[in-house]
């Protein structure tokens, strides 16, 4: 049984063709073409041939050619219209799109060669003619790259990947629909990129091969082992592409992606797939937990640290010194000084902080009737439209991979199911649509602590009291309340609280009057607590701190639960000896 299919396609344009690419453009150029990440390829990002597809295929609808609701199934459609499902709530923003069925990558050409001719730098020249005057317009002078000969044929090559099954329809297409409704737009596309009024990016072929299955019939079924129900995988993830999740806005239309994976990314893009394969799991897979997961396994240092004339201290035990100490929220290049001092002392897991590379890319909204961009720029300095927007991926370069857990609530079949889709390679992770692989191995459930007292480090964001509960009390008062509440005695502790809303809350109710966005307790966040009640240390210690006892366990209704990778909490730092200091 086949969950998803890879459509291999191929683009055959004429030189020159004109789509920009993110690196600086050199002396001599003032634009260059877009590359991958190696830099040694070029391409057709996965926005632009899937634009050119969506716009040929509603061409033909257009014309009664193609039917509407089939492009709606394989292209996805807009936030706010939707056509199936039931209404949002009053209270809740019905921003939520129906997801494409169709994966669009980005298209690359081959390598490029290392002879002299094809890598000395080409240009081509643009340039707008004053219509009075006769001679260039001041400003309208270009260098655009051009490395190859014009009207010589280059090849880009990508696998569209068809993944059914996503959107509740009636119809529901199957994989040669999908093919034939791709390859009669391809008929409808004649060029692609810009310039193409004055000849750029013109379509010599475009091919669009047969369905080759991405499924479950070729993959060894992974056994659950009954001897232990609750047993704990260690998850290590690869990803096939760059990647945007959990993305940050940095300014009025700049958007970086998470260098982490997020568990509930994981879990929806597992749903999908479990969903595509026709396997029901969905009270399993909600009860499933899936922790984030982090670049090289990378920890969080604990907010307790500071650094003091090239030492470094731990000041959750209580110590006063003097100095000036400077705490994480003031570093500026100490972190990766910080980590080697505890490689040395505390063992070889701290090294672990790889360099995160980002590539981004600028995209806007395209006008259906006009068919050109639908960004109008703003007069006398007022911002425009806000349809265009820039967002910063995040690269699986050589040697970066992701570690995680998961926890299943049972052994049953869909957790063999879930491995094997994992161990293959399950496709529409994050904005690009990202092939998510994981691997797993048996690992060790934690120790609980024999000592009366215990500092949990907080490794990943969480949600422990309600936003309306915040209003005039202090956070020493919200966390000795919640901790009480687990059967633990706050003693001391260093933490941090930044916010989270819009989108979230709006989607999210976080309070029935109105909106109120949820404040959270940041990663690295620490507490030296007294143990009251050593089970329910144990249960925060296998599955993480749960949330405020007054949010919901409904995942449709509150986002943050430890199901979901957030909460998650370790408590082996030696935070004594670090007090002593330790030589940066």
């Amino acid at each position: 049984m086949s969950y998803c299919w890879r459509i291999p396609t191929t683009i055959i344009l004429r030189a020159p063709w004109f789509t920009p690419g993110d690196t600086a453009a050199g002396p001599g150029f003032d634009a260059v073409l877009a590359r991958d990440a190696s830099g040694e390829r070029f391409v057709l990002p996965a926005s632009l041939v899937k634009g050119n597809f969506l716009a040929a295929a509603q061409q033909l609808c257009h014309e009664r050619i193609l039917n509407d609701d089939d492009v709606a199934e394989l292209f996805g459609t807009p936030s706010g219209n939707r056509r199936t499902g039931a209404p949002a709530p009053k209270w809740q923003v019905d921003n939520e799109p129906e997801r494409a069925a169709l994966i669009f990558p980005d298209f690359q050409s081959a390598p490029s060669a290392n002879d002299a001719d094809n890598t000395a730098p080409k240009r081509t020249v643009r340039v707008a003619i004053d219509s009075e005057l006769g001679t260039a317009q001041e400003g309208a002078l270009q260098f655009i790259e051009c490395p190859f000969d014009f009207g010589q044929e280059v090849a880009f090559h990508g696998d569209v990947l068809f993944a059914p099954g996503s959107i509740p329809s009636a119809k529901n297409l199957g994989e040669k629909e999908a093919r034939n409704l791709i390859a009669s737009a391809a008929l409808r596309i004649f060029a692609m990129g810009g310039m193409k009024s004055v000849g750029f990016g013109r379509v010599a072929k475009l091919e669009v091969g047969a369905p080759q299955p991405f499924g479950l019939e070729k993959v060894k079924r992974i056994p659950a082992k009954a001897a232990k129900p609750l047993h704990r995988l260690r998850m290590d993830y690869f990803v096939d592409r760059p990647f945007i999740v959990d993305a940050e806005r940095h300014g009025q239309n700049m958007y970086f992606g998470s260098a982490i994976l997020p568990g509930g990314a994981i879990k929806g893009t597992l749903a999908r797939s479990l969903s595509a394969a026709g396997i029901e799991a969905t009270e399993f897979l909600s009860m499933m937990m899936i922790s984030h997961a982090q670049p090289n396994g990378r920890r969080s240092l604990p907010l307790s640290l500071s650094a003091c004339e090239g030492s470094l201290y731990c000041s959750l035990a209580g110590d006063e010194r003097t100095g000036h100490h400077k705490y994480q929220t003031d570093w500026k290049n100490e972190e990766s000084d910080v980590r080697a001092a505890l490689a040395r002392t505390l063992g070889t897991e701290w090294e672990n902080d790889p360099a995160i590379r980002y590539s981004g890319r600028t995209r806007t909204r395209i006008a259906s009737e006009t068919l050109t961009s639908a960004y109008v720029p703003g007069l006398e300095g007022a911002e425009g439209t806000g349809q265009l927007f820039s967002q910063m991926a995040v690269v699986p370069t050589d040697g970066l991979y992701w570690r995680g857990f998961i926890r299943p609530p049972s052994v049953t079949t869909p957790l063999s199911e879930i491995l094997a889709m994992l161990d293959q390679g399950i496709p529409g992770f994050g904005k690009t649509g990202a092939v998510l692989r994981g691997l797993a191995t048996e690992d060790e459930a934690p120790i609980t602590p024999t000592s009366e007292h215990v500092n949990l480090c907080l490794e990943t964001e969480a949600c422990l009291f309600a936003p309306d509960k915040a209003s005039n009390t202090s956070t020493e008062e919200l966390y000795q309340s919640y901790f009480e509440e687990h059967g633990l005695q706050l003693e001391r502790f260093y933490a941090r609280q930044h916010i989270k809303g819009g989108y979230l809350a709006l989607r999210y109710r976080a309070n029935p009057k109105g909106y109120i966005p949820w404040i959270m307790t940041s990663p690295g966040s620490v507490f030296r607590l007294k143990v009251v009640d050593r089970p329910q240390l144990a249960d925060i210690l296998q599955h993480g701190l749960p949330p405020a006892s007054c949010m919901s366990r409904d995942w449709r209704e509150f986002p943050f639960l430890r199901e979901n990778g957030f909460g998650q909490v370790s408590f082996d730092f030696d935070h004594a000896l670090v007090s002593k200091g330790l030589k940066l």
